[in-house]
């Protein structure tokens, strides 16, 4: 049997194996044995997993576009000091805004 599926014992209080063996089969378990192993293994995971992109930066770049769009995130400076008013905001927001711009600034 290899080290990956050889098996030992790990004791446990009675109190604590008696809620896991409550809820093995409502989780979809077969056995405690396989509750604890699963809770066990997302618990002690390799932090390198989590580390891993989940997109591609070019991906990652367009969902920003997509939010940016919707209003989700702001605009970089420069980019909103070649395009201006965000085009999804209505104009009556943009006019209030522009119109306290110029009240707070003079």
């Amino acid at each position: 049997m290899s080290a990956e599926h050889e098996r030992k014992a790990v004791h446990v209080a009675a109190v604590l194996y008696d809620r896991v063996a409550k809820r093995v089969s409502a989780a979809g378990f077969d056995s405690v044995d396989e509750s604890v192993t699963f809770v066990l293994e997302e618990v002690l995971r390799d932090d390198s997993e989590e580390d891993r992109p989940t997109f591609r930066e070019e991906e990652e770049e367009e969902v920003k576009k997509r939010l940016r769009a919707l209003g989700y995130l702001d605009w970089p400076v420069a980019q909103r000091a070649r395009h201006g008013p965000k085009p999804w905001q209505p104009a009556a927001v943009r006019a209030l805004r522009a119109g306290a711009a110029t009240t707070a600034g003079g």
